[in-house]
């Protein structure tokens, strides 16, 4: 195959990706044997799962596109609110709903995300080739810092995420998936996953220390691990801390 010339352009965020090897967003690549697109801008550093949109010569294209002339390619990232259950041209299988895998590196955010009401998983110590399957499996969109697992190809919908602070780190999923609300505030086991449920104060009495006994009326469990839950102090800092980062949430909103 004779050699070819590929003038590649990443923009917005992507540049930061190229930043970490040292590499400019628009790069000139000399090519002599057949790769896709994507994993010629993966082997650059760039997941794919970063990527909303790839143009050749200005032409949309899909991540198979196999370049074998000279040619321009514009990188352009996801540009949010992204919204997993609309088919594109790079994943146009949507999915039904938005349900999340929280990798280690962000092991964190799971908790928060289920005090918001939504679904997020969390294996500690899995392995990369198992949240790979898992996101692939269950359809579920992965969380983490970690650059390589985000390329494996059995991801299709994931985050880098960027912010440190958990709280913050929440209010970037919640903005860049379009999560705006209302939130079905701590509707979830925080340990389980699980839609939680009412009970009747009276069959939980014994559980109860004398304070929560006096002051509290309204008491949730888990159908799974059965552990009891209401609104206490816990609650109100939480709404606090969303609060201090921008995330608009309302007592009203509270299950």
């Amino acid at each position: 195959m004779e050699s070819f010339v590929l003038h590649i352009v990443f923009h917005g965020e992507l540049s930061w990706f190229l930043s970490r090897r040292n590499l400019e967003p628009e790069l000139s690549l000399v090519r002599d044997r057949r790769a896709s697109i994507k994993d010629i801008f993966e082997s650059l550093g760039v997941p794919h799962t970063e990527v909303g949109q790839i143009l050749c010569e200005g032409t949309p294209v899909d991540f198979h596109r196999i370049p074998t002339q000279d040619s321009r390619f514009d990188i352009h990232p996801v540009a949010p609110p992204l919204d997993v259950t609309c088919p594109t041209l790079l994943r146009p299988d949507p999915w039904k709903s938005v349900r999340f895998l929280v990798d280690d590196n962000v092991s964190r955010l799971t908790g928060l995300l289920r005090s918001v009401g939504l679904d997020a998983k969390h294996i500690k110590g899995a392995a990369d080739t198992d949240l790979a399957d898992i996101a692939e499996a269950q359809r579920r969109i992965l969380l983490s810092r970690d650059i390589e697992l985000l390329k494996r190809k059995k991801i299709l919908f994931g985050r880098f995420i960027r912010a440190t602070q958990p709280y913050l780190q929440l209010k970037e999923v919640l903005t860049f998936f379009g999560l705006e609300g209302p939130y079905a505030l701590f509707s979830r086991c925080f340990l389980c996953n699980i839609p939680i449920r009412p009970i009747p104060k009276a069959t939980v009495l014994h559980r109860l220390k004398p304070e929560t006994r006096q002051y509290v009326d309204t008491l949730y469990t888990c159908p799974s691990c059965q552990k009891l839950f209401w609104h206490g102090p816990h609650c109100k800092a939480m709404l606090s801390r969303m609060a201090e980062v921008g995330i608009n949430i309302t007592p009203h909103n509270v299950a």
